[in-house]
């Protein structure tokens, strides 16, 4: 380095090797500026560090970096022999590209897919999400269809059935996102996957109490009407219990399976809790309300 007359990008520490190359520790910059010049490498390097396998999988590497909060590592083959340095701006690299993956797959959008693919490539890869749409916003207009004598009676319910869906959606949106990242992030386990659900599901509880109070209370005060307010918080409480559980179901049941918990979890959570939103609403309706 003293040739070259400048340290490499994200340099915190250096490599200490072996005549055979093989990495016996690392020797941070803080020690070599601190520790006194005539003490010997070997007694101010750290034997205890994170090192990574040439092969080993770039997701437990990211889960390293951030664990650790690392900032270069060395790459070792098999032997413990040096193959090189991997730092912590193609680890960003990565989680960014598998961020952006993520979302598009969320949304039903094939990974293999990219913005410059062919016309018929890209409908090919979105037809089956699009469907699933499609015949769950006709199952949504049939159980409002259920309830038309309801809605024709007390025409305010139109107006307030979106915030519930919508409401009902981004709640189960929040969950998922939640369980997905934790998942590649390898932090839910066998162990701790029961107490995560209890968690979450007491979240839901205190979250719906809330939110359903304060719709409660908007709903009054634009109708003066007692009975239409408390039908607006029970149901805005049932659906975000319902996107919740959602939420919760869908990755992890994915997951299981062997299958992506990411895949389509969006399209599956928006229909879910459209369709929910819409019969809760509209059964408490036409039970309390007429």
């Amino acid at each position: 380095m003293l040739k070259l007359g400048k340290l490499s990008g994200h340099t915190d520490k250096l490599f200490v090797v072996d005549q055979q190359d093989v990495v016996k520790g690392v020797l941070p910059l803080s020690r070599l500026l601190t520790h006194s010049p005539i003490l010997f490498v070997a007694d101010a390097m750290v034997t205890d560090f994170v090192q990574f396998q040439v092969d080993q999988d770039a997701s437990e590497a990211s889960r390293a970096f951030e664990r650790y909060d690392l900032i270069s590592a060395p790459v070792v083959d098999s032997k413990g022999r040096l193959q090189g340095r991997l730092c912590v701006d193609s680890i960003l690299d990565f989680i960014r590209e598998e961020n952006d993956e993520d979302r598009l797959i969320q949304a039903g959008v094939s990974e293999e897919e990219d913005l410059f693919s062919s016309v018929w490539k890209s409908a090919r890869n979105r037809w089956s999400w699009l469907l699933i749409n499609v015949t769950t916003a006709f199952l949504s207009t049939r159980i409002i269809g259920l309830f038309e004598d309801t809605i024709l009676q007390l025409v305010a319910l139109a107006s307030l059935m979106p915030i519930i869906a919508a409401t009902g959606g981004n709640t189960g949106n929040q969950t998922s996102i939640l369980i997905i990242r934790s998942l590649a992030l390898g932090q839910i386990t066998p162990l701790n996957v029961r107490r995560l659900i209890r968690k979450e599901l007491s979240l839901a509880l205190l979250n719906g109490t809330f939110i359903g109070l304060v719709v409660g209370s908007v709903a009054y005060f634009l109708y003066r009407d007692q009975a239409l307010a408390g039908v607006m918080a029970l149901a805005m409480f049932l659906n975000l219990l319902v996107a919740v559980v959602a939420g919760l179901a869908i990755p992890l049941l994915r997951h299981k399976f062997d299958k992506d918990p990411a895949a389509g979890a969006t399209v599956m959570l928006t229909s879910i809790t459209d369709a929910m939103g819409f019969f809760i609403f509209l059964g408490l309706a036409s039970v309390f309300l007429l």
